[in-house]
């Protein structure tokens, strides 16, 4: 899947959302599977339980655009 509605917005892989995890923060979208967004940030994602990991698994539930 190339696209998924969040906030009654299309979101596409190759994108930026926001999600609250530990703390604000962003990831690009690199693949959507089903309602789950695969979201990537090379410079590490932040945080106690994902901190320093490079792509992290999150619910499209969670996410918004800015």
């Amino acid at each position: 899947m190339k696209t998924t509605i969040l906030e009654n917005k299309e979101v596409k892989v190759g994108e930026w959302v926001c999600f609250s995890y530990d703390t604000e923060q962003q990831g690009k979208v690199v693949e959507i599977k089903g309602r789950n967004l695969l979201l990537e940030n090379k410079k590490g994602f932040a945080g106690y339980y994902i901190g320093g990991t490079t792509r992290f698994l999150v619910e499209v539930d969670q996410c918004w655009k800015k």
